[in-house]
């Protein structure tokens, strides 16, 4: 459909195909967020079992106690974390794209999306800090160490709601500036004739 070509009627569907591609985007928004609800505490315990097991002077000064205080702590920081990063992206602003910029091309992650990545990076800062507050040497590093799983997850496959997602928001973003275009172009024929007429 191309500006020229698109009328009242094309204009209609164009606003009624956006709303059901909307309601995709925000399926695919859901799934995605039961996937980092499961996945960020299993993330947790796999990097903090890996970063144990790597730092034998920490591990072999723990005591069966203070071992299991530390996982009940990481557990504790898993679940804020993995609430606090739903939470953020719950908000439909976090998923939002400027129609104004470029989509990223082929994207395979969340990376490209600003919003959305900023929050989901903080599945890694929050293990930093819980790796932190318990001695771990180089904890900071672990504020860069979060991936999307590729790996099913509830049923779930997180690199196909990524890709159904982008291919989604495509959608929207062009659907959007096609029916700007036409209202513009609708807009600017009702002015030309009102002035014609006066």
């Amino acid at each position: 459909m191309s500006e020229s070509t698109m009328g009242r009627d094309e204009q209609a569907k164009a606003v009624e195909r956006r709303s059901v591609v909307e309601e995709k985007l925000r399926h695919d928004v859901r799934e995605m967020l039961e996937v980092l609800k499961a996945d960020i505490p299993v993330f947790f315990a796999r990097e903090a079992k890996k970063r144990f097991v790597a730092a034998p002077e920490l591990a072999d000064r723990l005591s069966p106690e203070q071992l299991a205080k530390l996982k009940k702590d990481l557990h504790a920081a898993a679940e804020k974390t993995a609430a606090e990063v739903v939470r953020a992206l719950e908000d439909p602003k976090a998923w939002a794209w400027d129609a104004g910029k470029p989509l990223p091309e082929d994207p395979k992650s969340l990376d490209p999306h600003p919003r959305a990545s900023a929050v989901i990076a903080r599945a890694g800062h929050g293990l930093a800090t819980a790796l932190a507050q318990h001695g771990f040497p180089d904890a900071e590093s672990a504020k860069e160490s979060y991936k999307l799983p590729s790996y099913f997850i509830a049923g779930r496959f997180m690199k196909q709601l990524v890709e159904s997602y982008w291919r989604n928001l495509s959608e929207v973003v062009e659907l959007g500036r096609l029916i700007d275009e036409s209202s513009t172009r609708e807009r600017r024929e009702r002015l030309s004739k009102k002035w014609d007429e006066s």
